[in-house]
């Protein structure tokens, strides 16, 4: 499959959420990931092969997100996958 996103919302540091971003990946998506993270709960390992992650900040007034502190980078980072 080419071109095709997929956004994966939920807990980021739930292995659930990580598995469905996964399995997605096998089938070709591009995958991002968007939610919250539970207090007290490590991190989700190795995330950096999903597109992106991101935590809302909260109550923003912008619509936009900031960078998941499990996330190796800064910005949404492209799929190397075709």
């Amino acid at each position: 499959m080419s071109n095709a996103r997929v956004l994966v919302a939920g807990w980021l540091n739930s292995p659930h959420v990580v598995a469905w971003g996964d399995a997605l990946l096998e089938l070709g998506y591009e995958v991002h990931l968007a939610g919250q993270l539970v207090e007290r709960w490590p991190a989700a390992p190795g995330t950096e092969r999903f597109a992106s992650v991101s935590v809302p900040t909260a109550r923003s007034s912008s619509s936009r997100c900031s960078p998941c502190p499990s996330s190796a980078a800064t910005t949404p980072r492209r799929s190397t996958r075709t």
